[in-house]
């Protein structure tokens, strides 16, 4: 069972734009996508708030370039332990490091709800990137080439 994030309970809510104004330094564009999230959940289901419900979008939404959406800054460098791993290092993402080739392991906590789901039958898998839309969920080895 993965542990909740926790620590932030007591913290005041604040809109989208407050938190994505605080964002504008690491993240140039997110103001952009931001904006594009607000007007694409007028209507958001499930008793969200508009903000809300575009927050969730903005984590999840696609950016050009692709290393410099929201999800692929926010990254947790410790471990998610979890009993019910199903491949070694389960609920992780790693990734070459741009500077020095080398590999690294980041975690992410809504890895898991793809694992149980998904990864059963997979065999000699380097890389499991699942916190991304399923269209676009996709597996890969770390020394595989990508772009031009």
């Amino acid at each position: 069972m993965l542990m909740p994030v926790s620590g932030y309970e007591d913290l005041p809510l604040v809109s989208l734009g407050h938190a994505v104004a605080q964002a504008i330094s690491l993240l140039p564009d997110i103001q952009k996508y931001a904006d594009v999230a607000k007007q694409n959940c007028k209507e958001p289901a499930g008793g969200l708030t508009i903000d809300e419900s575009a927050a969730i979008m903005l984590h999840t939404m696609n950016w050009k370039p692709i290393d410099k959406t929201l999800f692929s800054s926010i990254q947790w460098n410790s471990s998610i332990p979890c009993e019910e791993s199903e491949l070694p290092g389960d609920g992780a993402i790693q990734r070459k490091s741009p500077l020095d080739s080398t590999i690294e392991q980041t975690y992410a906590g809504a890895l898991s709800f793809l694992r149980r789901n998904y990864t059963r039958n997979l065999t000699n898998v380097d890389v499991a990137v699942t916190d991304i839309p399923l269209d676009l969920a996709t597996t890969y080895r770390p020394d595989a080439q990508f772009g031009p």
